[in-house]
């Protein structure tokens, strides 16, 4: 006997058995170490029995394939350690001593499967046969199941509970487990019985202890990662998935057919094929002492499907006929009609959205993962705790504090809690100290990756949000809060360098990252204090600002104040919110705590916005069927349109990416409970990222986001069966609603009750004169607001929603056909409407002639395509799509002769590839003329041979559609 990383014992001629080496003075280990890999990095066993003994040593096995070898190789141990062994010559076996992991490994599937030498037969085995049936009863009933899951760092060992196994043996095994020297972060457990997870999850829970639940993956990328370490091959050539939950595995349609595939392409022959259906047979008959089967077909229909066993048996029959009946031998065309009615019958048998489908396909993967996962979304304890199913699978809960009552309740912190974890879970302590709550229990879990679907992180950001569950004694109500670290906290400051900014005597600072992103010398460590000062190549930042000379680091004090005057900003922000009447979820305090970071001698302040958890749905994830309910999507559309109202008064745009944030997750809609069909009670705006982020621009800059909403939406509903005149309705809900939150808003800056309020409360802040010492750009809340409520009352609501109706309808390229420039005179002439089937119109306005619009548009698709061309010197890069006025110049180039070197060159670069997509938009465009006086300006739609009367009706039905009034529609056909 051996184990890995000790040295083999010698045998004794005396006849002593040899101890078995251990890996800690409390286990017996047989097999690899759970952690120890191939060389490919996948763990040498995915599978191991804990026996545990509470007199004496315990005992881990690894081993593969399943548990039940594991339990004959312990009980053949014990065997001969009772002086029962027996001689085994062909394999080198002796009587007197245990045998080693490979003739243990032989023996176990002896007994196990009837292989290799028949020892029954031999007559070896028949008077000892009662003794080793007691002594496998008793293992059988008394071992700890173990899976072994992921790849080289990432492997995770799991204690599997079922209905045999007491919690305290879980909690024992895990330190057993943690004994041998496997991190307690990988050191997991899982629940194969369904009617017992609850309790179990309840237990972890109750001890602070949600990050010992076997973890589901996070994004797509890790859900890959996660089926394919789940991939395990047999020694027959089967490639199965393994589910850690139930113990059992599953075999897609696509390894079953590969099978098949193998034998035809004659890489296998018939007694291996005829071999590997016996083992998925062996499989499909086999279950554990839970009644899970050891192999299930993924996506099987097993009433199309009854017995695919027999399919199976049927299949080995025919292919060895002349060995199990003595019938004459059937030929190869014969074997191969066979083989592909069988492979027929599995696929019709097999659900179509799983018939093989690669792993990448979302719904297949969704799928797969769930099923090796054996674990229901709704049993989760994301869910459980309430949080909506948008976060299923993207919390990863961290090691934080047990709650022990020594008098009144206290914390004890993990050791391997993180600085973050312990801050908030003391300051949840001294809260509830203070409010007289006597806590149960507490969970933190981080938020792994951003839910937000379209909003990307600037440079300048850094993100770190946090959920915090817990409970009070005596009482059932689970408590669950959001905390999110202050994107310019001190730590932010200190890590970052401040810069000159060339000709302006102004300063630019720089996050960490920023800076290693832009600085080609990327081996010093300038973040270290050491690092006083360090000359850079110029820098040019987003902005476009030159940063020149030398990189400083901030001093304590100044980093500590630019981050306490961020905080009173963002007070005065959330100040000027409530004066407007925003609706969002109490904020219960900025949580402000000291740590010790790298680098840096002094603690450094840390900063954290706790707020209360909104219980509802996410606006970008509503389910798909509730937009088959009108009366809902209508409700949704009033209180979005509201939503749109305020995002546009506040000025929700990201400053850095010119993102409008809207519809994008931070908007949760609270649904009335019990109700056949939900009704919206409110929609609260959760977060207030970037609100006050541009106050300057147009409402042509934040139209874009809402139509492409309202698009998206009344999409969905179509979907759903909606009939236009229903459509119709939802989106004059919208319209109504933005409409009447409008008015609402004017009318509080009527009162002139939100300026005076905001000078109010920034005067009790203190230095907002000097915010950030302006070295950063930062301006005042209140110079902010004044200029957001100047636009309000500038800007009428029918410019708004007429923008946002006519792009609702029509993707547009270049401006409104009714747009006027600076002087008031008549921007466009023509215009060319494109109509292609499953695609959104697509209007392009252009001057002079309808050329320059198709033109536009090929322009555009070549661009999209990947098939551009780099144009410096035109602020044009092939990774991105031309717009405004240098889409008209590359228009002008590729229509015209070309008068000098460079628009020669990029004439000859693109136009071989543009004359395709020119040629492909001659026929699906209607011709638009653009008439009329500056304040009545009419679109005609001009009729020619090229286009059918369908393709002009349609047009005029867009148009109509889009806003534009009926009576500024002109066509000589009349519709």
């Amino acid at each position: 006997m051996t184990a890995r990383g000790g040295r083999r014992k010698s045998s004794t001629s005396s006849g002593q058995l040899p101890e078995t080496l251990d890996y800690s003075s409390r286990v017996d280990l047989t097999g690899p170490h759970p952690l120890e890999l191939d060389e490919k990095g996948r763990p040498l066993n995915n599978s191991a029995c804990l026996f545990l003994n509470p007199q004496g040593r315990h005992h881990l096995i690894t081993c593969r394939p399943n548990h039940r070898d594991g339990v004959y190789k312990k009980s053949i141990l014990d065997f001969y350690r009772q002086g029962h062994g027996f001689e085994v010559l062909e394999i080198g076996v002796e009587s007197h001593i245990l045998p080693d992991e490979n003739q243990l490994e032989i023996l176990s599937k002896m007994l196990a499967f009837g292989k290799g030498p028949r020892l029954w037969d031999s007559g070896l085995m028949r008077p000892l046969k009662p003794v080793f049936e007691q002594i496998f009863m008793e293992n059988a009933g008394t071992y700890i199941p173990v899976k072994i899951r992921g790849s080289g760092r990432e492997v995770e060992v799991c204690v599997r509970k079922d209905s045999e196994v007491e919690m305290r043996q879980v909690h024992e095994s895990i330190k057993v487990i943690e004994s041998m020297g496997v991190p307690p972060l990988k050191v997991k457990a899982v629940c194969a019985e369904p009617s017992q997870r609850k309790n179990f999850v309840d237990e972890f829970e109750g001890r602070g202890e949600l990050w010992r639940l076997y973890p589901p993956t996070r994004s797509a990328g890790k859900q890959l990662k996660f089926i394919r370490d789940s991939l395990e091959e047999t020694h027959s050539g089967l490639r199965l998935y393994s589910c850690a939950p139930s113990g059992g595995k599953f075999m897609i349609e696509k390894d079953f057919m590969k099978l098949f595939k193998d034998f035809r392409e004659k890489n296998t022959s018939r007694d291996v094929l005829a071999g590997q259906f016996a083992d998925i047979i062996s499989l499909l008959n086999d279950v554990n002492r839970e009644g899970q089967p050891s192999l299930e077909f993924f996506g099987l229909d097993y009433v199309k499907l009854k017995n695919p066993q027999e399919e199976l048996f049927k299949a080995i029959d025919f292919m060895n006929a002349e060995k199990t009946s003595g019938r004459p031998l059937h030929d190869d065309r014969q074997v191969d009609e066979m083989l592909s009615g069988l492979a027929s019958k599995f696929s019709l048998a097999i659900n179509p959205k799983y018939r093989l489908k690669d792993l990448n396909e979302p719904v297949f993967r969704n799928g797969l993962y769930q099923a090796i996962r054996g674990f229901k979304a709704e049993t989760s304890q994301e869910v459980r705790i309430g949080l909506s199913t948008e976060f299923l699978g993207e919390i990863e809960w961290q090691p934080g504090a047990r709650v022990v009552s020594e008098g009144y309740p206290q914390t004890r912190t993990h050791p391997l809690a993180k600085p973050h974890v312990i801050s908030l879970i003391l300051d949840l302590e001294v809260r509830c100290h203070q409010e007289g709550v006597k806590l149960d229990h507490v969970n933190v879990g981080s938020v792994v990756e951003s839910l937000s679907k379209l909003r990307k992180l600037s440079r300048e950001e850094h993100r770190e949000v946090y959920i915090i569950e817990w409970k009070a004694k005596g009482s059932d109500e689970r408590h669950v809060e959001v905390a999110r670290r202050v994107k310019w906290d001190e730590l932010h400051y200190r890590e970052g360098l401040e810069f000159d900014v060339e000709g302006t005597g102004q300063k630019a600072f720089f996050s960490r990252k920023t800076v290693k992103r832009l600085i080609t010398d990327t081996e010093q460590h300038w973040w270290k204090p050491s690092k006083e000062e360090t000359a850079y190549e110029p820098l040019t930042d987003f902005k476009g600002r030159l940063v020149v000379g030398t990189g400083r680091m901030l001093d304590g004090d100044t980093a500590l104040r630019l981050a306490r005057e961020y905080d009173d900003y963002r007070k005065a922000r959330r100040f000027f919110e409530d004066l407007m009447g925003v609706e969002r979820p109490k904020f219960r305090r900025i949580t402000r705590f000291e740590e010790t970071s790298a680098g840096f001698e002094k603690p450094i302040t840390v900063s954290f916005d706790v707020r209360d958890y909104v219980f509802g749905m996410a606006v970008d994830k509503i389910p798909q069927d509730l937009y088959g309910r009108p009366e809902f999507v209508k409700q949704l559309c009033d209180f979005m349109g509201k939503e749109a109202a305020i995002n546009f008064t506040m000025g929700r745009r990201n400053p850095y990416t010119k993102n409008v944030i809207y519809g994008d997750g931070d908007e949760v809609v609270e649904v009335s409970d019990n109700a056949p069909n939900p009704q919206i009670r409110r929609i609260l705006l959760t977060d207030s990222s970037s609100i006050l982020g541009d106050v300057d621009s147009a409402y042509t800059e934040f139209t874009p986001a809402y139509a492409g909403w309202l698009r998206k939406t009344l999409g969905q509903a179509g979907k759903e069966g909606a009939s236009r005149e229903i459509l119709s309705e939802m989106e004059k809900s919208f319209y109504s609603g933005l409409t009447r939150e409008y008015g609402r808003l004017k009318l509080v800056d009527a009162q002139n009750g939100a300026l005076k309020g905001m000078n109010r409360i920034e005067s009790t802040m203190g230095s907002y004169e000097s915010l950030g010492s302006r070295r950063f750009g930062w301006e005042t809340a209140s110079a902010l607001s004044s200029r957001a409520l100047k636009r309000l009352r500038e800007t009428g609501v029918k410019d708004i929603t007429d923008s946002i109706r006519f792009l609702t309808h029509i993707d547009l390229t270049g401006g409104h056909p009714f747009e006027l420039d600076a002087e008031g005179i008549q921007k466009y002439s023509h215009a060319c409407m494109f109509l292609e089937p499953g695609k959104t119109p697509h209007l392009v306005t252009c001057r002079n002639n309808h050329g320059r619009g198709i033109a536009k548009m090929s322009i555009m698709e070549l661009y999209s395509k990947g098939l551009g061309i780099d144009v410096p010197d035109m602020n044009v890069w092939a990774s991105a799509i031309p717009k405004g006025e240098v889409l008209d110049e590359l228009a002008e180039i590729m229509l015209t002769s070309p008068t000098n070197a460079k628009t020669f060159s990029i004439k000859e670069l693109l136009y071989p590839s543009l004359k395709e997509f020119f040629n492909y938009y001659l026929d699906k465009y209607v011709p638009i003329e653009i008439k009329g006086s500056r304040k009545r300006l009419t679109l005609h739609i001009r009729t020619d041979p090229f286009h059918t009367p369908e393709q002009l009706k349609k047009t005029a039905e867009i148009l109509s559609d889009a806003g534009i009034p009926p009576d500024r529609i002109k066509s000589e056909i009349d519709f």
